[in-house]
């Protein structure tokens, strides 16, 4: 059986890691309902709206942690 105890620091890149991915998804998700709200159909645009979008919740989700994702969420219903 394998008893050790989970590494604090193995823990932590993990972590980042999950919450950097999981940001990245949302940001593709975010960039794409701007461009369809804005009506963006310009290749250039649809992909630095993108971008800038999922570079956001990437930080945000890194740097924030929960508080990124409940205001990404409470800013979803305005």
């Amino acid at each position: 059986m394998h008893n050790e105890e989970p590494n604090e620091r193995g823990s932590d890149t993990v972590e980042l890691a999950v919450r950097a991915v999981c940001g990245a998804l949302a940001g593709v998700v975010v960039g794409l309902l701007v461009c369809w709200k804005g009506r963006l159909r310009e290749p250039w645009a649809l992909t630095a709206v993108i971008v800038v979008a999922v570079l956001a919740c990437v930080y945000g989700a890194t740097k924030y942690g929960d508080d990124f994702w409940w205001g990404l969420l409470k800013a979803k219903d305005r």
